[in-house]
């Protein structure tokens, strides 16, 4: 594990944006990752999500849900970078309202099964899928069928540049960033690649649970593990 030296940093602070489809642009904000922005300009950043997506519907009812959509912030930080998220739901909604995120996130559905909604788009959810989701894309979901149990990744968009080489870094960024349909982002792998994902799952919310030495460092490998066995098995 390498730490992101500060030319890397501002490599990724540069091209970060294109990631998201958002011009660059002069003054405050140029340059600047999701984080360093103020809570305002996210906000702005995010309606401009919403008019795009709504414009792209007939039926207006079927988007009303965006309208209640808020930034959801969790405790990641320079030196915590990712925080794991997992649990049992027996009732009720599986998040108390529609939200969005200055991270990206992974996540996997072990029991349960409901309808999932991101951006202008909506599926159906079953036990073993796996959806991605980069920052500022807002999303919620109902259970139909409980009790739903899961676990989501939550990580800092630096992280996969940081874990080196560059290239690799900017491919596995870009899986989550680049603009895609719900049907790219939602994963449903054969069994064999589904099993050895259900086990590094489950090791990160062991290592997050625990206060071991080289906890932060074991978590950084066993998500650059997920991506990299999602990658390879999406390459064929």
């Amino acid at each position: 594990v390498c730490i992101l030296s500060w030319p890397r940093r501002l490599l990724f602070f540069a091209v970060f944006p294109l990631f998201l489809g958002i011009p660059v642009v002069s003054g405050a904000t140029s340059g600047m990752s999701p984080l360093e922005l103020t809570p305002a300009v996210r906000l702005g950043m995010f309606q401009e999500t919403v008019m795009a997506v709504n414009s792209q519907r007939s039926n207006p009812n079927e988007l009303s849900w965006l309208l209640d959509a808020s930034e959801s912030l969790l405790p990641l930080s320079e030196t915590s970078p990712i925080y794991v998220r997992h649990g049992k739901i027996a009732e009720g909604p599986p998040r108390p309202h529609p939200e969005w995120h200055p991270y990206c996130e992974i996540s996997i559905r072990f029991e349960g099964e409901g309808e999932m909604f991101v951006e202008n788009e909506e599926a159906y959810s079953y036990p073993g899928d796996i959806l991605l989701l980069g920052p500022g894309v807002p999303h919620w979901g109902t259970i139909h069928k409980y009790p739903l149990r899961f676990v989501t990744v939550y990580f800092l968009p630096w992280v996969p540049i940081e874990m080196g080489p560059e290239s690799d870094g900017i491919r596995f960024l870009r899986r989550f960033t680049a603009r895609q349909t719900l049907a790219e982002r939602l994963l449903r792998v054969p069994r064999p690649i589904l099993m050895r994902l259900t086990a590094r799952f489950q090791e990160l919310v062991s290592e997050a649970n625990g206060h071991q030495v080289g906890r932060e460092i074991r978590l950084r490998t066993l998500l650059m593990e997920l991506l990299v066995l999602i990658l390879r098995w999406e390459q064929g």
